[in-house]
């Protein structure tokens, strides 16, 4: 939909929050569409101080496809949840 904004919320939780390494959750919480419209595909992006943004994983609801960036496959799991519409 022409002019359409889809809000966007990020919530970080796990006892390595602040930290440089250890185990963390990130949850988006989005509302406006729902994330599995066909139009929109989902991407984590990070960029640490310092460094250009790295692309973590791309979500396709949709069609259930899922892509994590080769150096982050050991490191990294991802999910839809469309009854909550989050990633």
């Amino acid at each position: 939909v022409a002019g359409a904004l889809a809000q966007v919320e990020i919530e970080a939780s796990g006892p390595a929050v602040g930290k440089v390494s250890g185990s963390l959750t990130l949850t988006c919480h989005i509302s406006g569409v729902p994330i599995t419209d066909s139009s929109y595909a989902w991407d984590w992006i990070r960029q640490t101080p310092g460094r250009d943004l790295q692309h973590i994983a791309l979500l396709y609801p949709f069609t259930g496809l899922q892509h994590i960036a080769s150096f982050f496959q050991t490191r990294v799991t991802s999910s839809a949840d469309p009854s909550r519409n989050q990633l």
